[in-house]
């Protein structure tokens, strides 16, 4: 835990081994939500959600971002919740997989740091912490879930970023999200020795913006 100093204090040590800890996508993720705070903020946001929220510290910092924004943190993971609840005090918690209990239209910004981990299917349902990587065939179980469904939670000012990687097969990914009513964009990428990864912007089909 001594990388993470500012969450040390907070949280007991059974928790933060059953939690998702920061690490170079979560804060590819926080870079380009800096990188594109004048975009984000000519869209007016009032509504955040982070599905998989893990430790909590995206969300904080999209608070630090965009201070009118309310920001909203899901997790399956109880662990993950109890963490985010003690690192950013102002979210609002949901218990919940994916997007199913999300309101339609209500969330004008989306963010998703999956499970993008190429896995067997079994290692899918083996622990909480798993369920932060495991990502089954392809690591895209929880990523094409989410794309075909993300159409109906957006706001029609809404903007949503995920986290893939390469072994996703980032140009497929790109046509579902087409094929489900989204402008999809890659915004930022970083190479590392075992993989890729890129982040993409998804937009409603009917947005104005590039």
């Amino acid at each position: 835990m001594e990388k993470y100093p500012d969450i040390i204090p907070l949280v007991d040590k059974e928790t933060w081994d059953n939690v998702y800890k920061p690490d170079i996508d979560s804060y590819l993720l926080m870079d380009v939500l800096e990188k594109e705070r004048e975009f984000i903020n000519s869209h007016e946001p009032m509504t955040s959600l982070e599905i998989g929220v893990g430790s909590g510290i995206v969300s904080k910092y999209v608070k630090k971002l965009f201070p009118r924004i309310t920001t909203f943190c899901s997790d399956i993971n109880p662990y993950a919740l109890e963490c985010t609840k003690k690192v950013h005090r102002e979210g609002n918690l949901i218990k919940s997989s994916l997007i199913e209990s999300i309101r339609d239209e209500s969330i004008d910004l989306f963010i998703y740091n999956p499970p993008y981990v190429p896995t067997p299917e079994e290692e899918l349902h083996q622990s909480y912490i798993s369920l932060s990587w495991a990502g089954g065939k392809d690591g895209r179980e929880k990523i094409d879930c989410v794309i075909e469904h993300l159409w109906d939670i957006l706001s029609p000012k809404g903007i949503g970023y995920i986290v893939i990687i390469q072994d996703n097969d980032p140009k497929s990914i790109i046509e579902l999200a087409i094929k489900h009513s989204l402008k999809p964009k890659i915004i930022d990428t970083i190479t590392l020795e075992t993989e890729k990864l890129y982040v993409l912007r998804l937009l409603p089909i009917f947005s104005m913006d590039e």
